[in-house]
């Protein structure tokens, strides 16, 4: 992937938020509110947001105040309840977004939480909006939950144009199941920036070409960030996982911090993609960047914790493993400016 190809992804994801925001209406929901046919004005809110999407059109733009949503009597049957999240038949969810709106918050996701801890369905929140649409931005996004299931899923996207951004997702503790994951269809372009996601097997999966994740910040999960295809990775800070990152293919892993993992980040047989610009050290293994196999690898351009390059204290080193050899010359003598975008 080039740069202006990863800009282009970019600029299409913020187009597209911003024309939904532009050209359609707005609707409201909140704690307070009643679900209805009609409901929707500020004046008379709908109480679920399933029952806010029902009543939107394409292009719409949906307020939800804070509170909680989703599985509001924690008795694991969502929909029982007046209020309550409806899944859409054969969705596996508990929330379908499934129509090209902009679903955001008010008061952000410290204070709007979609739960499904307690729900039998693999998937919270599931994505699949015609044409594209927005979950979430900054200072206005979602805290999401993991559902009840081992191998669970915070927030599934399955379509094009579709930015998701500002959210905390939260995993369980049996550490399992995907924070944000990505359904593995080529050209489907998502932007995934500015969220916290915490406590999962994998924190985020990027699958497949046209998906990127910027500025995100991953943490105490197995794998922060796993990268595949020709995903782009760029600006996002890994700490406490096992793998902070872990690329595949033809990913590029460009401008990352990955601190106090096991390690790093990790590269696995086939990897073709770049890997410049990154933070790697204070990792708990020593490894900065663990090479799975890869014959010549270019890891140039990096900072390893020292102006010294990858070796002992204070630096991270690189391992090989499996026959890899890795070049790390020229080297970064100063860290880079890393920062999450995180506004929750």
């Amino acid at each position: 992937m080039s740069y202006p190809r990863l800009r282009l992804l970019l600029t299409a994801g913020v187009v597209l938020s911003l024309a939904s925001l532009a050209h359609g209406g707005t609707l409201y929901v909140a704690n307070n509110g009643l679900d209805g046919p009609a409901c929707g004005p500020k004046t008379t809110p709908c109480r679920s947001i399933t029952q806010g999407i029902s009543n939107a059109a394409a292009g719409d733009t949906i307020i939800v105040g804070p509170g909680l949503y989703g599985d509001l009597n924690d008795d694991g049957t969502p929909g029982d309840s007046p209020g309550e999240e409806t899944p859409s038949p054969g969705c596996g969810c508990m929330l379908s977004v499934n129509k090209g709106v902009t679903l955001i918050s008010s008061d952000g996701a410290a204070g709007t939480i979609i739960d499904a801890r307690f729900v039998g369905v693999n998937t919270n929140v599931l994505l699949i909006p015609p044409g594209g649409g927005t979950f979430g931005k900054p200072g206005h996004g979602f805290t999401v939950t993991n559902t009840v299931r081992i191998n669970t899923v915070g927030i599934e996207i399955d379509a094009s144009n579709v930015v998701v951004g500002g959210n905390q997702v939260l995993g369980g503790l049996a550490n399992v199941g995907t924070g944000i994951d990505t359904v593995v269809n080529d050209g489907e372009v998502v932007l995934i920036e500015g969220n916290q996601v915490v406590g999962w097997l994998q924190s985020i999966v990027a699958s497949s070409s046209g998906k990127t994740v910027q500025k995100n910040l991953v943490q105490q999960s197995n794998v922060g960030i796993s990268a595949s295809a020709s995903s782009a990775i760029v600006g996002n800070v890994a700490t406490d996982n096992g793998s902070g990152i872990v690329a595949q293919d033809s990913a590029e892993v460009v401008g990352n911090a990955a601190y106090g993992n096991e390690q790093g980040i990790s590269v696995l047989p086939g990897f073709t993609g770049k890997l410049e610009r990154n933070n790697l050290f204070g990792n708990k293994s020593h490894c900065g960047l663990t090479n799975g196999g890869v014959s010549g690898l270019v890891a140039a351009n990096n900072y390893w914790g020292a102006a010294t390059g990858p070796g002992p204290d204070p630096a991270d080193d690189v391992c090989n493993m499996m026959g890899g050899t890795t070049t790390v010359t020229p080297f970064a003598t100063k860290p880079f400016s890393v920062k999450a975008s995180i506004k929750l």
